[in-house]
């Protein structure tokens, strides 16, 4: 019967040896490609093990990776659950252009550095460094009043313009003052000649020019825009500052611009634009003179202006913000004294760049000739628009308007005549910001009511951040902690390891430390903070302190809520950030020698406390409210974090690599590796179901405690109803290969059990490690974080499972007190509710062996060699009459029944009467009691046996009276390929007349060995001969895809055809007309006998029935039976000479000689044959069918084809 897959061969498809050609040796060469690639290319994307001087090399390339992650997408099924997440940042979403296609791709991420070609020399700008200087993909960068918006395009594609004359459009803003453009240059400072076409049709020509993206003297006007400390090259980060640079260009006074024209041809190296802006429109007031220049400003009309020497004494200077208490922190324009530096206003639209989650908009300014007012309009990303007063106080009036408060107060003025002694003030005005929007632009009122109004800088803050804690040393007036002037050193803090924008480890508690030079911490006033819900919380916890509190700090009620709607009281306090002796429980978590004041650094001893509240056990936090009023001065809070029983932090997030220490070497998983829907795609929170377990992925954002390191916790456990089955999903580290150690299974009776439990190496030893066999891989991951950065090292996770006790409830689990080596880690832990599951990996890509492991010592079939065999994974095959379904699996999903007592349901075909399984022992052929259930719960009990997958390396014949289903030619180990022959069997039961089955309970134990099934079918009466079932013939080009032996050697096409046997094609010997098989080379073309029944048309008057055959390993002959029209029989003994034998035996004639055949490695010289053989049909009737034997004695009997005369 010929073995048949759903996978048909269509029109103008490649034939089977050259689909073999293509995915064999294609993918060969590539792989030879790449061995020579990497012995002339560095290893960048190896890293060094902690502790260790060997080098570490990812045991999985990247393009089977992404093969692997998709065939456990495939197999693990992930709920998304809704959770309450951290506020994010927002972002403004300009206005959308048609911009045309930009044309190099600039940067790349640091993990994939070689994606990038800035410098058409494999050289390009980090992502992640950019990331670092404020530039972001698809957010506004504000340099110099010029708004740019940074390409959207991801890492690795393209993402700036290589001047060749595009047109590029621009966002069109009325009275504009500057045209912008943000690049660089590669290979030399380039420059050309550029065309600005603005709205009324004129056009004006520059040169633009930018400096090399690697030089930082600068050419041709450039300001450095931003400035990044590495670069990534073809070999990996390169340290050397790689600069951005803005060009800047005035715009002709009343014209708007409506686009530019890149250079066409360029003199230098090449000229590079990422984005082209227009800064704000320009000042139209002078508002400050220098005391040596007085009349050189006019702030009111009247020859009058503020001082800018009385102005720096108030900590006002040029470039430098203005920090108002509530978090608004103002840039003082950069102007020089006796230039325009703020807008009187008359309709001018300004953007703003807001913080993060901004709910205030605020402008520092005052009017001029008595209090001013007018109506201002604020205009959102959504297009929507807010009209508010916007009004000042007069520059000299004490008595405050609008609701204004004072910024600063200088005591004189300049006139054109001197100094005027008299308290000049500048004032900030507030208006709240709608609700959940994030704000664009701000246009100043058109007319004004009363004198002036004048604004010279406008700002936002956010409710949630309301103070600026922390100064830079350089510019200490940046921050205002106390109202004072007074804040923490940024550079202080850094030495005791708090660093912005990253995770700040203390007491067991990872807290997000604020970023740099913005509101960076909650003056409590009533402030509700969500908090990410964490499962298992003990502790909420927070990093602060207090001002102005006296000896006593300052402490008031504030309010937890859960998660079920239900609240809990405790009180917050901190002790004032200069006092010695803690109050309220704290805990100094850091320690200053310096502030910051406004005049410079104050010696002393400073403090950041830590504080704690319990949380009660099954709740889970959702946001915590802080108090409304406190004791006394003011209670800080920089940052908020949970605790839970998890004592390790494994997963990181990229731009915090040193948030969590997994392997306590600093080195930890990648969150975004996790949360990547082209990967495993899980959220914090996340079920996932695998092979019926549903686990939950722990419910914690990166940087906090997320896994168990194994030391002798107890772990309650609420097992699904009927629970059978205990999983593991983690890894271990440090573990050479694994880490092992015993599991306490508690009960509700109180009675325990116990199993081994052991994960593999989170790394596998840099690649270099051999999974546990129990472990079936979970995750693959590209990366691992370090304190470093990113290496591209892979990371993996991995499930086991294990029985629990028959009949009990497990209650509670308790981890190993101690294991072998290294350390243990479990992530999530389930239960189901039967194991009728396959529980072991048969089989494996060429490419990716690792994680097979078939016998246990990690050896498996070869999915290729399968697919040769025509057997492919998830679609059906046909034998000896019955259509089973093969397993889909890649490498790591478990695809077999290792028996172990599972229940296999079967759907039988209609009057199926007999049960048929394929599969193979390891270890020595197997056999145990299975059982059948039939629908009427009746059952019956049969020996189920397995020939051994190799045949005892090919020195024993199948057992059991197993059939052999095919032979692949090799089969994988975990380091590549090996010469050993394997099989799949067929093993056939009867099922009891008139019963319909319902399943099959596979053996509990077994003799010897290990008994495999990788699927069960039915047939419905005898074996048809419908198919064949032998691969007899191979192509001279493909030799190893026959197995006509089952010893790898088979018939050469070619010299089939050189004798006239071509598939499809007449054949006559002694007057019989044949049909030689239509199958290509390859493909199952011959019935081996099994007592298939093969249907017969004879010719008219038919007298002879003729076959031709062969047999292999030996002569073989058995009793054949042929049925006649009339329902009559007649039996014969058919049999055949051995194919390679010319001494003729049971009445043989040779019909073709051959001078060779295919051995599995290529050409073997000496005759083979093909014989003709016959039968004398019964005088008068006519052949229906002809039954094969079912048994025979010697070797194989082979028929290709019937015929009669």
């Amino acid at each position: 019967m010929r073995l048949f897959s759903t996978r048909q061969r269509q029109p103008g498809q490649a034939s089977p040896t050259a689909w073999r050609l293509r995915h064999l040796i294609f993918p060969l060469l590539v792989g030879m490609l790449i061995i020579l690639l990497e012995t002339l290319t560095p290893l960048h994307a190896n890293a060094a093990m902690q502790g260790s001087n060997t080098t570490e090399q990812s045991a999985t390339t990247p393009g089977s990776i992404k093969d692997l992650q998709q065939a456990l997408k495939k197999k693990i099924h992930v709920t998304h659950h809704q959770t309450k997440k951290q506020q994010k940042t927002q972002t403004i979403t300009p206005k959308a252009l048609n911009l045309p296609a930009y044309n190099n791709v600039g940067t790349a991420d640091d993990s994939n550095g070689f994606s990038g070609n800035f410098d058409h020399q494999g050289s390009s700008y980090s992502t992640q460094a950019l990331q670092a200087a404020g530039i972001v993909p698809g957010q506004n960068f504000i340099y110099d009043t010029i708004t740019y918006t940074w390409p959207s395009a991801t890492a690795g594609t393209a993402n700036n313009y290589e001047a060749n004359g595009q047109v590029i459009p621009v966002l069109q803003i009325a009275n504009a003052a500057k045209l912008g453009f943000l690049g660089a240059a590669s290979n030399g400072a380039a420059s050309g000649s550029a065309t600005i076409t603005y709205t009324d049709g004129t056009t004006q020509t520059i040169t633009l020019g930018f400096t090399d993206w690697a030089i930082g003297t600068v050419s041709f006007g450039n300001t450095i825009a931003a400035t990044t400390t590495y670069r990534n090259t073809q070999d990996g980060k390169q340290t050397k500052n790689i600069y951005l640079f803005s060009a800047e260009f005035p715009i002709t006074a009343g014209k708007t611009v409506q686009s530019v024209t890149l250079p066409t041809t360029v003199t230098g190296g090449q000229l590079h634009v990422f984005a082209v802006g227009v800064s704000w429109p320009a000042p139209n007031n002078t508002g400050t003179s220098d005391d040596s220049n007085r009349t050189a400003a006019n702030v009111d009309g009247q020859g009058n202006s503020y001082s800018a020497q009385a102005l720096q004494s108030a900590g006002v200077v040029p470039g430098r913000q203005v920090v108002m208490r509530d978090g608004i922190a103002y840039t003082w324009p950069s102007a020089a004294p006796g230039t325009a530096n703020n807008y009187q206003a008359s309709g001018q639209t300004l953007y703003v760049e807001p913080v993060p989650n901004a709910t205030t908009l605020g402008f520092l300014g005052a009017a001029t000739n008595g209090a001013g007012s007018g109506t201002a309009t604020m205009t959102y990303t959504d297009g929507s628009t807010q009209t508010v007063t916007l009004g000042f106080t007069d520059w000299t009036t004490g008595t405050l308007s609008f609701g204004n408060t004072v910024a600063t107060t200088m005591s004189y003025r300049n006139r054109s005549s001197g100094q005027q002694t008299i308290p000049t003030y500048l004032f900030n005005a507030e208006v709240a910001l709608q609700s959940g929007k994030v704000l664009q632009s701000v246009t100043l009122p058109t007319t004004v009511t009363g004198g002036q109004l004048h604004v010279f800088a406008v700002g936002t803050a956010s409710s949630l951040l309301n103070n600026i804690g922390v100064s830079d040393d350089g510019n200490a007036l940046a921050a205002n902690y106390d109202g004072s002037g007074r804040s923490y050193s940024l550079q202080s803090l850094q030495t005791a390891g708090i660093t912005p924008g990253k995770n700040f480890l203390f007491n067991g508690v990872s807290f997000p430390w604020p970023t740099e030079l913005q509101p960076d911490n909650t003056i409590a006033a009533g402030q509700t903070l969500p908090i990410a819900p964490v499962t298992n919380t003990t502790a909420l916890a927070f990093l602060g302190s207090a001002t102005n509190g006296t000896t006593a700090g300052s402490a008031g009620t504030a309010t937890i809520t859960y998660t079920d709607a239900t609240t809990s009281t405790f009180q917050l306090g901190f002790t004032d950030w200069w006092v010695s002796t803690p109050n309220y429980n704290n805990i100094p978590a850091a320690t200053f020698s310096s502030i910051n004041t406004t005049t410079g650094p104050r010696p002393g001893t400073y403090y950041l406390f830590y504080t704690e509240t319990t949380i009660p056990a099954g709740k889970t936090i959702q946001s915590v409210t802080l108090p409304t009023t406190v004791s006394n001065g003011q209670l800080h809070v920089f940052a908020v974090g949970t605790r839970s029983n998890y004592n390790n932090i494994g997963i990181s997030d990229d731009t915090n690599p040193s948030g969590a220490n997994f392997d306590l070497s600093g080195n930890s998983y990648s969150v975004q590796d996790f949360s990547d829907p082209n990967g495993p795609g899980w959220n914090p929170g996340d079920t996932l179901t695998y092979e019926g377990i549903d686990y939950t992925w722990p419910n914690v954002p990166a940087g906090q405690g997320d896994n168990y390191v194994a030391q002798g916790q107890t772990i309650p456990i609420t097992a699904v109803p009927g629970a059978t089955t205990i999983g593991f999903v983690g890894s271990a580290d440090h573990a050479h290969p694994s880490s092992s150690g015993t599991v306490t299974l508690t009960y509700t009776d109180n009675t325990t059990s116990t199993v081994t439990l052991g994960m593999t190496d989170w790394v596998l030893n840099g690649g270099s490690g051999t999974p546990l066999a129990n472990n079936h891989l979970f995750a693959i991951l590209p990366h691992r974080n370090t304190p470093q950065g990113q290496a591209a090292l892979n990371s993996y996770l991995y499930e086991m499972e294990a029985n629990l006790t028959p009949g009990k409830t497990l209650k509670s689990i308790t981890l190993p007190s101690s294991v072998d080596q290294g350390h243990l880690h479990i992530f999530m832990i389930g239960t189901r509710a039967n194991n009728n599951y396959p529980n072991n990996i048969g089989t494996s890509d060429d490419s990716s062996t690792t994680f097979a492991s078939f016998d246990t010592t990690n050896h498996s079939y070869s999915i290729q060699a399968l697919e040769a065999a025509r057997i492919y994974a998830g679609q059906n095959l046909t034998f000896n009459g019955v259509t089973y379904t093969w397993p889909a699996s890649y490498s790591v999903i478990p695809d077999n029944y290792l028996a172990a007592g599972q229940t296999i349901g079967v759907t039988p075909v209609g009057g199926a009467t007999t049960l048929a399984f394929l599969g193979a022992a390891t270890n020595g052929p197997s056999s145990g009691t299975a059982t059948i259930t039939y629908q009427d719960a009746t059952t019956q009990t049969f020996t189920l046996g397995m020939s051994d997958w190799t045949l005892n390396a090919g020195a024993q014949s199948p057992s059991f009276g197993n059939a052999i289903v095919t032979a692949m030619p090799y089969r994988n180990t975990i380091t590549g390929q090996e010469n050993t022959r394997t099989y799949i069997f067929s093993a056939e039961v009867a099922l009891t007349a008139g019963k319909t089955i319902q399943s099959v309970t596979l053996p509990t134990s077994v003799n010897q060995g290990q008994l495999h099934i990788f699927a069960v079918g039915t047939r419905a009466g005898a074996a048809s001969g419908s198919s064949y079932n032998n691969v007899g013939t191979s192509d001279d080009s493909a030799p190893s895809f026959g197995n006509f032996d089952a010893q790898g050697n088979s018939y050469s096409a070619q010299a089939l055809q050189q004798v006239g046997l071509i598939p499809s094609q007449n054949v006559t010997v002694n007057g019989v007309t044949f049909i030689w098989p239509n199958m290509a080379p390859g493909y199952f073309n011959n019935y081996q006998a099994a007592g298939q029944t093969i249907g017969v048309t004879p010719i008219d008057g038919a007298t002879t029935l003729a076959f031709l055959g062969s047999a292999s390993n030996k002569g073989s002959s058995g009793t054949a039976t042929i049925t006649y029209t009339d329902g009559s029989t007649q039996t014969f003994t058919l049999g055949f000479t051995d194919w390679v034998t010319s001494t003729l035996s049971y009445g043989n004639s040779i019909a073709a000689t051959m001078s060779y055949h295919n051995a599995s490695t290529g050409k073997q010289t000496g005759n083979t044959y093909i014989f003709y053989t016959s039968v004398t049909l019964q005088a008068g009737k006519t052949i229906q069918s002809v039954t094969l034997p079912a048994t025979f004695t010697g070797g194989q009997p082979h028929v290709f084809a019937i015929g009669t005369k």
